[in-house]
């Protein structure tokens, strides 16, 4: 399984998939709540590999966005932040 969790309505892509169903359009960029906390706190949109598999479009083997969970719901991948590992001190 890439996304390593059974696929809810309650994971981003299903929210994006749903607001593209319904003719929202156009959207630049989708940050969850732990995404939205380290943008506040440093200004920079990032993510990590946790928060990004939760979203239901990241492949958390091959550590990347999944091109066709986003090009079969009608959305670009793009919209999420980058996903980069954690820091090591």
């Amino acid at each position: 399984m890439r996304v390593a969790q059974p696929v809810r309505t309650v994971m981003t892509v299903a929210k994006l998939g749903w607001l593209v169903h319904h003719g929202l359009r156009g959207f630049v960029l989708w940050l969850g709540v732990p995404e939205l906390a380290v943008h506040a706190l440093t200004g920079v949109e990032v993510t990590e590999s946790s928060p990004a598999a939760r979203t239901g479009c990241y492949d958390v083997a091959a550590k990347q966005w999944i091109t066709e969970v986003a090009d079969a719901l009608g959305f670009r991948l793009d919209v999420f932040a980058r996903a980069r590992p954690l820091s090591k001190r």
